[in-house]
Parts: structure tokens; sequence; C-alpha cells
């Protein structure tokens, strides 16, 4: 087992036996949390998944990631130019970091934001005219990235997230997301967080957690599959060699 599988292991073990404890904490016989795409039943103590829709949507979503992203091997940033041309908004400034370390975010794709977060996101556009003022309290999903030289394999976990909230994987609505990303960011080493958490949103940032480990781990895959292939294909095509 590679160790982003166990950590994700360990992530999912340690929150299900916390919802468990806290179920019994609130008195609660069982419980029941419900996502887009799985369903998670606590009943005296023990707990079931019930997820197979969901495992079938990762495998597709993996597989529809990956074959996307080897026809853009040769040219990375003609993905930005099709993603945009499809709709999608795609932010790419040397203020990346200021903007998302304000909603609390990292360089990426970013679900929709809500509420003072959204309100927040749409000034900050507006003040390094990224786009016009929108006095809104939600936002559109996006990608926000540096002005650096485009990395097609840093860039797959970030498809990877895009593609699963595309398809309505749980774990990628604004309030999972916010939870997960405010946790690492704020109390990272801290447990008493989790006893405190509602059963239903401490099963909402499992899968949270969950998306994100996977977006890593697809990344992983995929740049140890293919990176080597387009470095001698980069090689070959600086040398001048007939390809």
């Amino acid at each position: 087992m590679s160790f982003l599988d166990k950590l994700k292991e360990k992530y999912r073990d340690f929150l299900m036996k916390q919802y468990v404890k806290n179920a019994k904490k609130q008195g609660l016989a069982g419980g029941s949390y419900v996502g887009s795409s799985s369903k998670a039943i606590v009943s005296d103590g023990a707990t079931m998944r019930l997820d197979s829709k969901t495992e079938n949507l990762k495998q597709l979503i993996k597989d529809s990631a990956k074959k996307e992203l080897v026809k853009y091997l040769q040219n990375p940033e003609e993905l930005l130019k099709d993603l945009r041309q499809g709709g999608v908004t795609i932010h790419q400034t040397k203020y990346s970091k200021v903007i998302l370390s304000n909603i609390d975010e990292e360089e990426g794709f970013i679900v929709g934001q809500e509420g003072f977060y959204a309100f927040k996101l749409n000034m900050l556009l507006a003040s390094f005219a990224l786009q016009p003022f929108s006095f809104s309290f939600k936002t559109k999903p996006m990608f926000i990235l540096s002005d650096e030289k485009f990395d097609i394999f840093l860039f797959a976990e970030h498809f990877y997230k895009f593609l699963a909230y595309k398809h309505k994987l749980s774990g990628l609505d604004f309030r999972s997301q916010k939870k997960c990303s405010r946790i690492n960011k704020y109390a990272p080493d801290s447990t008493s967080v989790y006893e405190k958490m509602p059963l239903n949103d401490l099963l909402a940032l499992k899968e949270a957690v969950a998306r994100n480990i996977e977006a890593v781990t697809f990344a992983a895959e995929f740049t140890k599959e293919f990176k080597t292939s387009k470095k001698a294909f980069d090689n070959m095509k600086n040398d001048g060699t007939s390809i």
C-alpha cells in the first residue's frame, strides 16, 4: 500500500470512528449521511458504506481525466485554451496566492464560493483587473492559477477535481471543501475540532478529504506514467531528431 493510500485509510478510519463516538455522545442509536454519490449509515455503532456509485464514478473520472490530459502532453497550453472555449473560468495571475489566501483556498480548482467568501473573491478578482466587479454572494467554480509556466503534471490534480465536481461526486460542495481547507490551514493537528462536529458535517468532511486525496493520487500516478515519455519527446524535439 502506497503512502497516499495509507494516508487515505488513516483519515477514513479516524473520521468514521469519530462519527460513531459522536453518535453515542449525542445519544443517537443510528444516523445517516447522504451525499450526491454515496451514503453512510450508522446503527448501534456499526457503520456501513453504500458507495458503489461513487466507486464507479471515480473510475470513470480517472479514465476520462487521463484520456484528456494525454491529448495535451505535447501542447499543454492548448488544454487551458480549450477549457476556456468550453466556458470554464480560468484566471492566471501573479496575485493567485494573495487572492486564494484571503478565501482559505489553494491554487488550482476551487468550487463555487458562497456568502462572504464569494463577496471577497469577487472583490479581489476585480481589484486585480481579472473580471468586472460583481456585487454577489455566489461565484461560479473556477481555476485560479499562478502566471508561471503551465505544468500539465501539476495541473492533473486540479483537473481531476474539476471532473469530479462536474460528475457531482460527494465532498465537492462548498461547505465540505471549505471546512476541509480551514481545518488544514488553522488546525491541522487538532482532534478537538472533530469532537464537537455534527455527524453530517463529519461525514461530509470525510468525503471532502477522500476527494482531495484521490486527486493527489491520480496526479502522482499520471506523472509517474507519462513524465518520462514527455521528457524524451521534448529532448528529441530540441535535438532536431525526427519523430
